[in-house]
């Protein structure tokens, strides 16, 4: 029996049969690519003997069945998925389209090679992922659906960041933004946009990536999309600070800390109320470092997280060092001191009285530093 050569996603020919042995994880999927007059409701290419040699009603009984089988795998993946059981999801998903390649079902292909790509892109397995994109590339191809071609680039783009290679990388975003464009979907271009600024942030185009996240930025605002608006705003601050623009990145973060505190998202807010003070502290703006550093300072101790508490302790006493306020400076050293006794890490301690110590001899208050030592002999 002669088997008909088919295109395996731009790499290399093989047959169906050999196709069929070939373990999931490194075939993915091979299209066939049939002419349009050859492909009709009345043909199914297949590689599954029981439907090549059978009558047309036997055949189509058969394919029914097969169907049904790739569809509850299927469906069986997509709960899988809901309930994050990452594992059991691809497996199922692979049997789908193990399924569907059988019967040459190229919308039910599509679908499972998409959630596959996102199933590997999660746990980081971006080779897995590049190749599921290429193939989602091929098939949306095929279909000759420019939709599907942006999302299939916008894919593989993001999979070749992550894995560094970024001329491959700016390639795919390149031309999801120019297929966005024709689309008229400004939430796609928005997110083509955002996509396109990472990569030029990675490959120190810091000129060009400021540009795609502004153009990505007026589309949020004008979607009213917050949480996009705040993933692009931490872009665009992390590429001016990148720059060196640290009037830039204060102006950013500082537009990005009122929507996360407009949120109630604490985590980002301690992040950003981090950030700023750096940017401001860059400056030799330690008295509006100062302010963000209070903010900080009061959340941390708001949520209980003393790691972020003695963090910021320490910046605050280094601001006040800079602008001579040295008591200021010393009762923040006091307060990390006895933070880090609260917390009970001895390595943590060394190192606040150690400060405390050099803070105290520096300004010739011996006898705060003889009380505190006092109180670290007696705590041990």
């Amino acid at each position: 029996m002669s088997y008909r050569p088919i295109q395996v996603s731009a790499r290399k020919t093989i047959c169906h049969k050999r196709a069929a042995s070939i373990p999931m994880h490194e075939q993915k999927i091979y299209l066939v690519a049939p002419d349009a007059a050859e492909y009709s409701s009345n043909t199914w290419l297949t590689s599954d003997d029981s439907l090549r040699n059978n009558s047309p009603e036997t055949a189509k009984a058969i394919r029914e069945r097969l169907q049904q089988e790739a569809d509850r795998s299927f469906q069986t993946g997509v709960t899988a998925k809901e309930s994050n059981r990452s594992d059991l999801a691809i497996a199922a998903f692979e049997q789908a389209l193990r399924g569907y390649r059988r019967i040459h079902d190229l919308c039910g292909m599509v679908k499972v090679i998409d959630a596959l790509f996102i199933l590997y892109y999660g746990k980081a397995d971006y080779c897995c992922a590049v190749d599921f994109a290429k193939d989602y590339y091929v098939a949306a191809q095929h279909l000759n659906n420019r939709k599907m071609q942006q999302r299939a680039l916008s894919h593989m783009g993001n999979a070749y960041r992550h894995l560094r290679v970024y001329d491959k990388a700016l390639e795919c975003m390149v031309k999801s933004v120019e297929i966005a464009q024709t689309l008229g979907k400004r939430r796609t271009l928005m997110m083509a946009l955002n996509n396109l600024g990472m990569v030029h942030k990675h490959m120190a185009n810091l000129g060009a990536a400021i540009q795609c996240y502004q153009q990505s930025l007026s589309l949020a605002q004008r979607l009213k999309d917050v949480g996009v608006e705040q993933q692009i705003l931490k872009n665009l601050g992390n590429a001016y600070h990148a720059l060196n623009n640290h009037e830039k990145t204060v102006d950013v973060y500082d537009r990005l800390l009122k929507l996360a505190q407009g949120h109630m998202d604490n985590a980002m807010t301690n992040r950003i109320l981090r950030q700023i003070s750096m940017a401001c502290c860059n400056l030799g703006r330690y008295d509006r470092a100062i302010h963000y550093l209070k903010q900080r300072l009061k959340l941390a101790q708001a949520t209980r997280d003393q790691r972020s508490e003695v963090q910021t302790l320490e910046s605050l006493s280094i601001c006040y060092d800079a602008l001579g306020d040295y008591e200021n400076a010393l009762s923040c050293r006091e307060e990390r001191l006895l933070t880090a006794f609260r917390m009970g890490d001895m390595s943590l301690i060394q190192q606040a009285t150690s400060n405390l110590k050099q803070a105290c001899l520096a300004v010739g208050d011996f006898a705060r530093f003889i009380k505190y030592m006092d109180y670290v002999m007696e705590s041990q």
